[in-house]
């Protein structure tokens, strides 16, 4: 069987748990490019995050980001965008600001989130931390 395209995720997949993309990974997606098969990057990832990961593996191809609902190679130029309306959007942020937790809109260009104050005898928290260039919320279980 001949292979066309390889469609990679990039969480849990391309990356290590540090959040770096192993030598090896790297070798064998440039043999695949070198034997005329794309590869394109499959993430939930916003597409500013998913072209920096594409850079790295220097990959030109359309990426596929926002779990399927925002396709391109170039940001000013997407072949497929799907958005949720502005209405069903405001509709969400209301109903969610009525709990007490973090709220956070992913758009291809901007993230904007609230700045919610948790309480402090949660078991669980958020640290942010750099992967390839960007900060990515890494959930983390804090004693």
């Amino acid at each position: 069987m001949i292979y066309k395209m390889l469609a990679l995720n990039i969480d849990g997949t391309l990356l290590q748990d540090n959040g770096r993309l192993n030598k090896a990974t790297k070798e064998a997606i440039e043999f695949a490019v070198g034997k005329g098969i794309k590869v394109t990057l499959v993430t939930s990832r916003n597409f500013s995050s998913a072209t920096r990961v594409a850079k790295e593996l220097k990959l030109k191809t359309c990426l596929v980001t926002h779990q399927g609902s925002f396709v391109a190679s170039d940001l000013d130029k997407p072949i497929l965008v799907k958005r949720i309306t502005e209405e069903v959007t405001n509709d969400l942020v209301r109903f969610l600001e009525a709990f007490n937790c973090h709220i956070r809109l992913v758009h291809e260009r901007y993230t904007i989130a609230n700045k919610k104050k948790l309480p402090t005898n949660i078991m669980g928290k958020l640290v942010i931390k750099r992967v390839i260039g960007t900060l990515m919320p890494n959930p983390m279980w804090i004693p």
